[in-house]
Parts: structure tokens; sequence; C-alpha cells
């Protein structure tokens, strides 16, 4: 699923970031019947910038938005319905 998701990115006009990338692989997922986590982060930076991040993982397994998860906190909770 991940392979898609990249080689579908690579052929958009624009560098879509981890938040449709993300909902997009969910919604992949979803129509195969394989449950997903989707989880949305902030972290701020030394200068106290916040950062936001999407990733998705099935199980342990990543899917999109290979990140470091302890870094962020969480704005979405695990396996949230939200999206």
């Amino acid at each position: 699923m991940r392979f898609a998701i990249a080689r579908a990115a690579r052929n958009l006009p624009t560098d879509p970031n981890c938040l449709p990338q993300a909902l997009a692989a969910r919604r992949m997922l979803e129509r195969r019947g394989i449950e997903s986590s989707l989880f949305i982060g902030a972290e701020r930076d030394a200068e106290g910038k916040t950062h936001f991040h999407a990733w998705l993982k099935v199980g342990s397994e990543w899917v999109t938005g290979l990140c470091d998860e302890e870094r962020y906190a969480l704005l979405l909770p695990h396996g949230s319905e939200a999206a």
C-alpha cells in the first residue's frame, strides 16, 4: 500500500504533504476491509514553532508518514474515526 501511495504522489503536479497521503491510504485500506490507525501529532522546534505531522499504521506496520513518534504530542487519538 505504501508503495502505491508513494507512486501516486510522484505523479501529482504538487507535493502532497503527510495528511492527504495518510487519508488516501486509509481510504484504500478501508475499501479492502483492512483496519488502520491514523495519528496526527504536533511538535515544537527549537524556536518554538509548531510543526504538525500525520501518519498511518496497520498494527505496528507503517503505511505512510514514517517518523519518530516519540517527538510528537498526539492531537488525534490512536485509531480515531474522525478522518
